[in-house]
């Protein structure tokens, strides 16, 4: 090989050799970046199925992975987990009121059908509805509840269309289950949350059975480049 030879071939590795650090840089400013911005955590129990699920052959044992952004604002139609008084563990559940709404679970025939501001919730182009087929009695029977309950009076007035419905006083947010089949424990028997319980909005979520690694990189970089 000539001395010109030689020189370009070792130019192209240093080229690379530089790339492949710039690239390994990168990565660990990414990763910590990531560690400090998000907690870890799994999920327990059926309360937000099928957004999330148990571990389907032990409900006691580890199910979805979720990812929380501890630095996130909670808007309407997040999932979020908090921190309440009313449950030993944080809670996680889908962000259905913020400060300032009026939420109504409105009896509509073959089903029921969640209100906020007297238009149906609309999540990822679905209505926040459920057929009663699927025994979501029991969840209208605690919305009942609330507003008859004297403990919260001051979250309960009538809307425009003389609803009653419950009203989200300053620094008060909402928070219910996505399966409304089975007892859960959350906001519409407890009552709403402070912002100071949020530990942060739900980003990634690993499915039990899907590669985490793989899964987890593949929603960050979306959450990168959206």
């Amino acid at each position: 090989m000539s001395y010109r030879g030689k020189r370009i071939a070792v130019n192209i590795s240093s080229v690379l050799l530089t790339l492949l650090l710039i690239m390994l840089i990168l990565f660990s400013v990414m990763m910590l970046t990531f560690n400090m911005v998000y907690i870890k955590t799994c999920v327990r129990g059926f309360s937000m199925y099928p957004t999330l699920n148990a571990n389907v052959t032990d409900p006691n044992a580890d199910g979805d992975i979720v990812y929380i952004n501890k630095y996130s604002t909670v808007e309407r139609g997040d999932i979020a987990v908090a921190r309440v008084s009313w449950w030993s563990d944080a809670i996680i559940k889908r962000v259905v009121g913020v400060p300032g709404d009026t939420i109504k679970i409105l009896d509509m025939g073959d089903y029921y059908a969640l209100y906020v501001n007297n238009s149906p919730l609309i999540i990822d182009g679905k209505t926040y509805e459920r057929d009663k087929n699927l025994n979501t009695n029991a969840y209208y029977n605690h919305y009942i509840s609330f507003i008859e309950n004297e403990e919260f009076s001051d979250n309960i007035m009538l809307d425009e269309d003389s609803d009653i419905c419950i009203k989200l006083n300053e620094n008060e947010y909402f928070l219910m289950s996505d399966n409304w089949a089975g007892e859960s424990i959350d906001c519409m028997i407890n009552g709403p949350v402070k912002a100071d319980n949020f530990v942060g909005r739900v980003d990634i979520i690993v499915h039990v059975g899907e590669n985490e690694i793989l899964s987890t990189f593949s929603q960050m970089f979306k959450l990168i480049f959206a």
